[in-house]
């Protein structure tokens, strides 16, 4: 009798820990259908908000070099927005546990990807501001 109740624990405490490592590996301390349900509202919410920025209208006067580069960012952001429409399709889709799962590990992806390339724009941006003051910064030296 005790040796049953020894497996049976050992067997519940197995699969709890089974449980909760699946649980951090995809980056949420709740179960994974909370964790799916959450990210596919963050999915959402962020698909349009990225859709919003890239319809925005440029400002006037821009010479062609912004232009570009900015119908650059804006396609950019259509893109970013696509994404997240499509893997929150993929969340809401999602019945079994291994789908869920699947889910989750491909909203970490695209969070790393996004993050990656927001760094890239933040740097070439940071680049373009350091130019543009030390023009800037000549100009106002020579007068």
């Amino acid at each position: 009798m005790y040796r049953l109740i020894v497996i049976a624990l050992c067997t519940g405490m197995s699969a709890a820990q089974a449980q909760i490592s699946s649980r951090m590996e995809f980056g949420c301390s709740e179960p994974v259908a909370v964790c799916t349900q959450m990210r596919v509202k963050q999915l959402l919410l962020q698909s349009r908000q990225l859709a919003g920025a890239a319809a925005l209208k440029p400002p006037v006067g821009l010479s062609v070099h912004d232009r570009k580069a900015i119908e650059a960012y804006d396609a950019w952001l259509r893109t970013q927005s696509a994404k997240a429409s499509n893997l929150a399709r993929v969340g809401q889709n999602a019945r079994d546990q291994k789908a869920k799962m699947s889910f989750n590990l491909q909203y970490l992806q695209l969070q790393s990807q996004m993050q990656n390339e927001n760094r890239r724009f933040t740097s070439i941006s940071n680049i373009i501001k350091t130019k543009h003051d030390t023009t800037k910064n000549s100009i106002s030296n020579v007068r």
